[in-house]
């Protein structure tokens, strides 16, 4: 005749086996956040690689003056905040779909723009890279403006310098030098950095660029 399973037995198999299950949880709990880090780096990365991209084609197209239905009293600006980040505001030109005045289908233009990147402070402390774009469409004459719009979150740096020369770089910008025929430099330097990790631990990530500006007359 069998005997079944004393109390202890019982008591000790259920302990073994929620055991078992608080470790498979945790190595899975573990490896779950180490994915979505992952993943949370990649997708940061990949937007400020975009962003980059994004600026220096802006840059490169930079106006050597206002355009026409633009607020501004020379091609590029360059300062600083309080913080010693970068405030960069420029005119430039995109593309853009218009209306065909003959078809009446949609075709491509170029309309000018005022864009404008700046770092702005979030309520919990973290700060967020905007991009301000106000447009002066050049065949109709009509403007449009386009609230901020957040580009990178949890930035750390933003940082700008241009060269006139290839040679000498300056981190202020508000028109062209003595002697100098243009409103652009000739190089901009592009710095971008932002949080990534815990709030315990945190780590910033870092990506570099460098445009030529050309000067386009608007």
């Amino acid at each position: 005749m069998r005997r079944g399973f004393t109390l202890i037995e019982v008591l000790l198999g259920l302990a073994l086996l929620a055991l078992v299950i608080s470790v498979v949880q945790g190595v899975y709990a573990g490896v779950t956040r180490s994915r979505n880090r992952a993943q949370e780096q990649t997708e940061g990365a990949h937007a400020a690689t975009l962003l980059l991209q994004r600026m220096a084609d802006e840059l490169a197209n930079a106006s050597s003056g206002p355009a026409e239905g633009t607020e501004a009293s020379t091609g590029l600006v360059l300062g600083k905040d309080a913080d010693g980040q970068s405030r960069l505001d420029f005119t430039t030109t995109l593309p853009a779909l218009a209306p065909d005045d003959e078809s009446k289908s949609p075709t491509y233009a170029e309309v000018y723009a005022r864009i404008e990147y700046s770092v702005q402070a979030n309520d919990d402390g973290t700060r967020q890279l905007v991009r301000g774009d106000s447009r002066a469409a050049a065949r109709s004459g009509g403007a449009e403006t386009e609230a901020p719009d957040v580009v990178i979150d949890r930035v750390t740096r933003f940082r700008v310098t241009l060269s006139p020369d290839g040679k000498t770089w300056e981190d202020t910008w508000s028109g062209p030098a003595a002697g100098e025929d243009t409103a652009v430099p000739r190089i901009a330097a592009i710095e971008i950095g932002w949080q990534v990790g815990t709030k315990d631990k945190p780590q910033e990530r870092l990506l570099r660029t460098a445009v030529s500006l050309y000067g386009v007359s608007p």
